[in-house]
């Protein structure tokens, strides 16, 4: 696996494995399997600071159950006629586990459709926030919440050695819309200059 990638699975790990301790619990109406996938995908990834699981071999096997999981939640949300908000947070909570742009803009989309049935769920509110961060850090390098954590690790024992906030777009966001997608999370300080500010690729670049 490319380092970059490995790098990537951190960030998403850190950001969309923290959106809850436990995901939002569905009920009757919910697609059971979804609910499945979406709590697989958060239980398959470490805490940061266990030693030996964030190892190169071990990134590669869980993108590989995740890809799996994304896979299968695209298909179950293309034949749910009418999503509950829970169906369409634990489809694009998982698929926002892609590396691709088309899935990180899948997974917004998916994000501010459940935003529109269920404005006041913070869940959901997050999971906007952290999607729209990920896509402007790794294709802008530069984030609007504070969602997205750069973590460095250390390749012996898999600890983390320090984490921080890098880049946000300046100013901040009016309260008005801050407030409503959450605060950054607290105990993160921001990174010194360059540190985790550089973007990938941007598509726009590799379309040229």
């Amino acid at each position: 696996m490319r380092a970059s990638l490995v790098v990537a699975l951190y960030l998403l790990a850190s950001a969309y494995g923290t959106t809850a301790n436990a995901l939002p619990k569905c009920d009757g109406g919910d697609v059971a399997e979804l609910c499945k996938i979406a709590t697989d995908t958060r239980a398959d990834n470490p805490e940061f600071g266990k030693t030996s699981e964030w190892t190169a071999a071990a990134g590669a096997a869980r993108e590989e159950r995740h890809a799996k999981r994304r896979t299968r939640a695209k298909a179950i949300l293309s034949e749910v006629a009418d999503p509950t908000w829970h169906d369409l947070f634990n489809a694009g909570y998982t698929i926002a586990y892609g590396t691709s742009p088309e899935e990180r803009l899948l997974s917004l989309a998916i994000g501010i459709r459940a935003l529109t049935l269920a404005p006041n769920e913070p869940d959901v509110r997050l999971l906007v926030a952290m999607t729209t961060d990920a896509i402007g850090r790794n294709y802008v390098g530069a984030q609007l919440y504070g969602r997205q954590k750069f973590f460095k690790l250390n390749p012996g024992t898999g600890g983390v050695e320090s984490w921080c906030l890098p880049q946000m777009i300046e100013p901040a966001l009016p309260a008005s819309v801050g407030l409503s997608f959450d605060a950054p999370a607290k105990g993160s300080e921001r990174c010194p200059p360059g540190v985790g500010e550089t973007p990938l690729a941007p598509p726009i670049a590799q379309n040229k």
